[in-house]
């Protein structure tokens, strides 16, 4: 019934292909040397087997940035990185922070490149004339 119903299971795909599964090394040693008629046991195969994870980096830690005493007369980047939806809800969130604090500035900006992309650029913008940022990543 499985088989009609979506074609091969998984361990049907395997043998077909010429996989075993589970106690391949095992049994492929036992019957080899049973099918050349040789009495003689099959020498022990060494395998060495690698973790394709390799080892990450530490992690470094980092504080946060202090809080700002005031906003008043703080100019606040609000940094777009391209996630979906993100430019209408910094672009809302800066008119309306613009309401709330009037003598702030608050600048959208989008960021070039993916996520993981440096922008060299906007970050000295950043740095160089700016008091704080948020930045919309996602939901």
């Amino acid at each position: 019934m499985r088989r009609a119903m979506r074609g091969l299971s998984r361990r049907e795909f395997l043998r077909d292909a010429g996989l075993l599964v589970g106690g391949a090394l095992g049994s492929s040693l036992v019957s080899g040397a049973g099918c050349t008629g040789s009495t003689q046991k099959a020498d022990p195969v060494l395998i060495t087997v690698l973790n394709p994870e390799g080892q990450p980096p530490p992690i470094m830690l980092a504080s946060m940035a202090p809080r700002l005493d005031t906003m008043d007369g703080k100019k606040i980047y609000l940094v777009d990185i391209h996630f979906t939806g993100t430019q209408v809800c910094l672009e809302e969130m800066a008119r309306v922070l613009q309401e709330k604090y009037p003598k702030s500035s608050f600048i959208y900006k989008l960021k070039a490149g993916a996520y993981a992309e440096n922008d060299a650029v906007l970050w000295e913008e950043i740095k160089q004339n700016g008091d704080a940022v948020l930045m919309g990543i996602g939901h």
